[in-house]
Order: C-alpha cells, then sequence, then structure tokens
C-alpha cells in the first residue's frame, strides 16, 4: 500500500499521459530482462522508477536503454557498462523530462563505466531527502542541465539533501547546441551549498582525472557564469583529486573552445612548498602554502619551519618530492606515493647544498620513476627501518648532472625492503639500480634484516659482474661491514625479482 501511494504521488508530478514501469529485480541486475519490470523493459514513453528492490546493481550493458524520465529512488544502483547506452529524453525540455537521484531516502548512485548517457533536460545529483552520487571512470555523461543537488524546498516538508559527482575518468558535459539555453547559460549546471526554508542543500563535484565540459564561455569574466563557476571552486565545491584550492593558487585549467563551444575545466598541479608553520604533520593545510599536495603537485620540502616532515595513518599523493638541504621526510605508516611518469622528476634527495634525507619506518612508498639518493651538490641518505620502498630506479647517489659536484649518497636497509623496478616499467635492467662512485660521487648501501630486491636476473652476465663488482668493492655491506657476498636468489623468495639479503650464518650463498 506503501508503494502505492509513492507511486500515485510521483505520477502527479510527472504529469498525465506517462506510461510507468517499475523495476522490481526479481529474476536479475540486467535492465532489458523483461521479468525484472512491473510493464516490461521502458521505452522512449516511458517514465521509470528504478527502485530499491531485487538485484542491488540494475546493469545497463549490450545495449541502449531508453526511458522518458527517470526516478531513481535510494538504497539503488544503476551502472552503464562500456557496452551500454541509456538515453532520457522528453518530448519537451523543461517539463520535468528528466533524471532523479534519487527518490525515498537513502543513497541513490548512478556509474558510468563506459557507454554514454545522455539525458535531454535537468539531471538532478540529489533530490527530496535522498542523497545523489554518480561516479563515472570512463564514457561520457551529457545532460541539458545539471544540479548537484537539486533544491526543492517547501514549507513543512523535509527536502535537505547531499549531491556528490566525482569524475575519475570520461567526460561530464553540461548543455549543448541547441539547448535553448543560450540567454542563461548559468543553468546548464549548478552547484547549491546553502540553506533554503530550513532545508540544507550541500553539493560538490571532484575532478580526479575526468573532463567537465560546459556548454557556453565560462572563462571570460564578468558574466554570471564565469562568477559562478568561480564560486565554485574557491568556495571548495569543485576539488582537484580532493583538494580545495587554497592560498590563491589556481588548482583548475579552465579555458573556452569557441570551435566546440565548450569551456573545459581540468585539474593541474601546483609548486607546492612546506612551510612547517603549524607542526610536523604533512596533512594539516596550514603546513603548506596551497594546502596539503595532491596527485599533480611538485612538492618542495624546504629547510623551513618543523623538521621531519611526518606521514603518518593517511595516504599522501604528489607527482614529484624535492628535499632541500637540512630537512628531512619521515614515514611513520600509511603510505607516500609519487606519481611522476617521466624521467625529469620523481624523488630528488635533494636540493641545494647541505643534507637530507629520508626515513622509512612502516607503510609504503611507491615512486614511479626515479628515487635519487644525494642530487648535484647535496648528500641525500634513506634509512628503511620496516614497511617498503619501491621505485622504479635507484641511483646513489645521481651521477647524471653536475657530475663534477661533490655529494654523497647512503642508503641502509635495517628492515623491511627497498625495491628497485618493476613488471612493465620498460627500462634496462641495469638502469634500475645503480651505487655511484667516482671522483665527485659517493655511494653506498648497507643491509641488516631488510633486503634489497631488484627486477630481472642479477646472478648472471653482465648484471652479476655489475652487482658483484659493488660488494667486492665495499660499496655494498652487511651492517657496516664489507662482506665477500650475501645471500643471494633470482626467481626463488620473490617472483622475477634478484633477492639480496644478509649472510646466512656468515656463510656466502649465491642460489641461482
Amino acid at each position: 500500500m506503501k508503494k502505492a501511494l509513492l507511486m500515485v504521488g510521483l505520477v502527479m508530478v510527472a504529469g498525465v499521459g506517462y506510461a510507468n514501469t517499475t523495476w522490481d529485480g526479481s529474476t536479475d541486475g540486467d535492465w532489458f530482462t523483461s521479468d525484472n519490470w512491473s510493464a516490461g523493459v521502458p521505452d522512449s514513453a516511458d517514465w521509470v522508477y528504478v527502485e530499491n528492490a531485487g538485484a542491488d546493481t540494475v546493469i545497463i550493458s549490450n545495449g541502449a536503454a531508453e526511458a522518458k524520465a527517470m526516478s531513481h529512488y535510494g538504497g539503488q544502483e544503476i551502472r552503464v557498462a562500456s557496452t551500454g547506452s541509456l538515453t532520457v529524453e522528453g518530448a519537451t525540455p523543461g517539463t520535468d523530462d528528466s533524471l532523479y537521484i534519487g527518490l525515498g531516502g537513502g543513497l541513490a548512485k548512478l556509474t558510468v563505466a563506459g557507454g554514454t548517457v545522455l539525458v535531454t533536460d535537468y539531471v538532478r545529483v540529489g533530490y527530496k531527502n535522498t542523497a545523489g552520487l554518480v561516479e563515472m571512470s570512463s564514457g561520457s555523461l551529457t545532460a541539458r542541465l545539471v544540479q548537484v543537488p537539486s533544491p526543492t524546498a517547501q514549507a513543512n516538508q523535509i527536502h535537505s539533501t547531499t549531491g556528490t559527482v566525482s569524475l575519475a575518468g570520461g567526460t561530464l558535459l553540461c548543455g549543448y547546441s541547441g539547448d535553448g539555453l543560450d540567454a542563461l547559460p548559468h543553468y546548464r549546471f549548478a552547484i547549491y551549498n546553502e540553506i533554503i526554508t530550513d532545508d540544507t542543500f550541500a553539493g560538490s563535484l571532484d575532478l580526479c582525472g575526468g573532463t567537465l565540459k560546459l556548454y557556453g564561455d565560462w572563462e571570460t569574466s564578468g558574466s554570471t557564469q564565469y562568477n559562478n563557476l568561480q564560486s565554485y571552486i574557491t568556495g571548495g565545491y569543485i576539488t582537484a583529486y580532493g583538494q580545495k584550492q587554497q592560498g590563491g593558487g589556481s588548482r583548475f585549467t579552465i579555458t573556452y573552445d569557441s570551435g566546440t563551444g565548450y569551456t573545459t575545466v581540468l585539474p593541474k598541479g601546483l609548486y607546492t612548498s612546506w612551510t612547517g608553520a603549524s607542526d610536523d604533520d604533512w596533512f594539516d593545510p596550514a603546513n603548506w602554502n596551497y594546502g596539503p599536495p595532491n596527485r599533480l603537485d611538485w612538492v618542495y620540502l624546504k629547510n623551513d619551519g618543523a623538521s621531519p616532515v611526518v606521514i603518518a595513518d593517511g595516504d599522501a599523493k604528489c607527482y614529484s618530492i624535492s628535499v632541500y638541504g637540512g630537512q628531512e621526510l619521515q614515514v611513520d605508516s600509511g603510505s607516500l606515493t609519487l606519481f611522476d611518469g617521466s624521467f625529469a622528476y620523481g624523488f630528488y634527495l635533494g636540493v641545494d647544498p647541505g643534507s637530507t634525507k629520508l626515513t622509512v619506518n612502516g607503510g609504503t612508498v611507491t615512486v614511479k620513476e626515479y628515487l635519487r639518493v644525494g642530487y648535484g651538490s647535496t648528500s641525500g641518505s634513506v634509512q628503511i627501518n620496516g614497511g617498503s620502498l619501491t621505485a622504479k630506479r635507484v641511483h646513489i647517489p645521481f651521477n647524471g648532472n653536475y657530475q663534477t659536484q661533490y655529494c654523497t649518497g647512503t642508503v641502509a636497509v635495517a628492515n623491511g625492503t627497498l625495491v628497485c623496478g618493476f613488471d612493465g616499467d620498460g627500462l634496462s635492467a641495469s638502469d634500475r639500480f645503480a651505487i655511484n662512485n667516482t671522483a665527485y660521487k659517493d655511494g653506498s648501501l648497507d643491509i641488516v634484516e631488510g633486503a634489497l630486491l631488484l627486477y630481472g636476473d642479477w646472478t648472471s652476465g653482465a648484471l652479476w659482474t655489475t652487482l658483484d663488482g659493488y660488494i667486492s668493492n665495499g660499496y655494498m655491506t652487511y651492517a657496516g661491514q664489507a662482506v665477500s657476498s650475501f645471500t643471494i636468489d633470482y626467481n626463488v623468495t620473490n617472483p622475477g625479482y634478484t633477492t639480496i639479503r644478509r649472510p646466512l650464518h656468515g656463510t656466502v650463498l649465491l642460489l641461482r
């Protein structure tokens, strides 16, 4: 009876003349299975009700789904796969022929994992006391208007809601040529964060790999749409990889293309500097000039404020790191990931004269390019007491640029693991790991209870000659003492890797 009453109320909102079909998911999660619907698979004439019934996820795959309008209820997910499409196309835009995400309380979720979604009127992400969530990893979603969430305040009714859009991939397009909104372009996209008639509406959009396209010119200052977009950014309602814009540095590129008619909004990296003004916590916004870094940022750990800089109980991300002389980075737990994949950047220990240090007490550190332990005239050291440090290539110290400037590089693996190289890194094996000792460079690595893992077979041929040279020349030591060899195996302890550990009870062992 409750379901029937709710349906009547919604039909009244939709208007007379719509056919209706309601999801019950009685057979499976397939949109195109007729028995999953009260009146068969929807077509372009139907107002569709996707209720919280049957399968938890309604899957649109291997076909073109249609509806005149759709009400998407809380507790249910609709997933559009790469081989599917969804078109919500009412006869007359502006007559409530929309996609409502959601109704009925709880959380309604639309996942676009490929394929295309087209809505010729509103997409309302969050509606009438029901939170709405759109997650995109690929594909496209195009709508005449997008509201995050949709404000529907009425006296004596509770309509407070939240709306969230996560663009990890794909493209969200708001508005299009011929949509009839050229006189009111700011209607095409709106994020609401306000209180209306005692109802609270809170919306957000995170650009974390995908693209936001807004029809019309949203780049040129002076227009309503420009002012709105800037307020969404400065208010922290549009974020880049979860990071709000802080300190005046723009985290977004906004570009209008008169040829396509769209303004493209993308996240961008900042040159983010440590100030240490508050404490030693990496995650404290007060310690950075532009707030905590995100995965696009070039990070400069200067010798300012607190030292060491501490990462604990969180996932730190950035594009690259340059540690300046006199500064130390300490990872106690959680993780640190450097996403740079180019030769030019990576992890520099360090910049400017002096000494720099990375200490890993636990957690994981992942460097997707170079780890340079000592650079130019700045000495660098790495102390691994636990956890793991993985890098595409590790040079101790770096001997590329500034070859005639003296510096040292030292690595100590007291416990935990140092991993150099990985499957698919595109490198010749010899470039993954190097201990450089020249007239100007002095490198060393000490292993105690930890392990060194080198991708590829370093137990024979030229790679063994290089590794044996490091050992016999005393560049690799055990507990600070020169030894003739270590316990070494390839593809035994760690598949695909040469594993190097302390000697067993003082013996020399090479397992091949």
